[in-house]
């Protein structure tokens, strides 16, 4: 378990810088927004996971080593704030997913 950093790159940077320039636009006419550089990169966020590994001796000094692992990672998005004359509206992202990795490598 430990931190989650995320830095938006390609379509997801491109959505961010969007993202910005309508939000920043919105502080006008009657509507203002507060949390709008929080939509910028990096995210902070946690992960967790859990593994399996196997290890096999192929001779008196190297070892094939094969690992299993599912990691948990969730991260916050943006937290903005809308207030018009009709109130105020609290709109909070986060991304979350489960990502599985096989891993293979030798030790010597």
């Amino acid at each position: 378990m430990g931190l989650t950093v995320y830095n938006a790159s390609g379509t997801a940077d491109t959505n961010e810088s969007t993202s910005i320039a309508d939000c920043n636009s919105s502080n006008t006419g009657g509507v203002t927004e507060s949390g709008c550089d929080s939509i910028g990169s990096p995210h902070l966020g946690f992960n967790i996971g859990a593994g399996f590994g196997v290890l096999f001796a192929t001779g008196s000094a190297v070892r094939v080593r094969i690992d299993t692992l599912a990691d948990y990672y969730k991260f916050n998005l943006y937290n903005v704030t809308y207030t018009d004359s009709y109130g105020t509206i609290h709109m909070t992202s986060t991304a979350s997913g489960i990502r599985y990795l096989l891993m293979a490598g030798i030790e010597i």
